[in-house]
């Protein structure tokens, strides 16, 4: 028997998609204006453009997610995206370290209230008998 999802999860899957679409268009299309808007310190745009197309496939697999309703069909996604938060919250700090900006400030607490909410609802999903 499959367990049905926490409609919180989705909502919470559905809010992170967006945002990673969000981000994901800006920085594949404009990453130079990323750069410019928030004085972050580095422009690389290749690697902006990489990002973005990442997080651009990202955003579509999590609103194709966001349709699925059982959690076993899911669940490596959401562990695939807490990995991908952690790492990317350890590489933000990091880069606030070496070089603070408001643009690190924002990914951080981005980065730390999806990470805080999917661990939530990972064990609340898995908790759900």
């Amino acid at each position: 028997m499959s367990k049905e999802i926490l409609k919180e999860f989705k909502i919470l899957l559905l809010t992170f998609s967006v945002v990673v679409l969000i981000f994901g268009i800006w920085f594949f299309f404009g990453v130079e204006s990323w750069v410019a808007l928030f004085s972050w310190p580095y422009l690389d745009p290749i690697a902006g453009h990489y990002i973005g197309g990442f997080t651009i496939a990202m955003g579509i697999v999590g609103l194709l997610t966001y349709k699925v309703d059982d959690w076993e069909r899911i669940e490596i996604f959401a562990i695939s995206i807490i990995l991908w938060l952690i790492l990317g919250l350890i590489a933000m700090i990091w880069g606030l370290i070496l070089t603070p900006s408001l643009g690190g400030i924002l990914m951080v607490v981005l980065h730390a209230i999806f990470l805080i909410g999917f661990i939530f609802f990972y064990f609340q999903q898995n908790l759900q008998k």
